[in-house]
């Protein structure tokens, strides 16, 4: 490679690195995402040694666990937050979901690290974790600007037989 030529290669390297980023950076709905990580899917299904089926979820960025579950057949990424005590989700994915609330539907107060926040409560006609599927579930519904993601809260955990914290990851078993 010739000296004068230097900078031009440079800069083209540049451009394609660049490239590559801005590709791997958009995620399936258009939407520029640097910084959130891989798609989050379902939770992988086990079958321990006694037929017991069991979901499994693998920590996550900063050792929280991720995962997608399925809204009226809608997917949304949800943190599992134990210290939430119902299944909460922005507004956007709850109109993905086929469920629409009215400003006026802001009512119901919560207290969240961000503060006091007003949402919404709907149900959720099914949810679905993996292969597990539940009906008639309670969702609070937050402004898109108060929630980037969905928490999985103590509403839906509680309707598993028995969830388990190791090192390697969540288990919540499906009776």
């Amino acid at each position: 490679m010739k000296a004068d030529n230097a900078g031009f290669y440079a800069i083209g390297t540049l451009v394609l690195v660049l490239l590559f980023i801005g590709m791997r950076s958009v995620d399936e709905n258009g939407q520029f995402s640097v910084g959130r990580g891989p798609v989050i899917g379902p939770p992988a299904v086990l079958i321990d040694a006694a037929g017991e089926t069991e979901l499994f979820i693998e920590p996550g960025r900063g050792g929280h666990f991720y995962t997608e579950v399925r809204l009226n057949g809608a997917p949304v990424e949800v943190v599992v937050d134990t210290g939430a005590t119902t299944l909460v989700i922005p507004e956007s994915a709850a109109r993905l979901a086929g469920i629409y609330v009215a400003a006026a539907d802001f009512k119901y107060p919560s207290s969240t690290a961000n503060g006091e926040v007003l949402g919404a409560r709907a149900m959720v006609d099914t949810m679905t974790l993996g292969p597990a599927m539940l009906t008639n579930v309670e969702v609070y519904i937050l402004p898109d600007e108060k929630l980037e993601g969905g928490l999985l809260g103590m509403n839906v955990l509680n309707r598993f037989g028995r969830m388990e914290v190791t090192a390697t990851g969540l288990s919540l078993s499906v009776q």
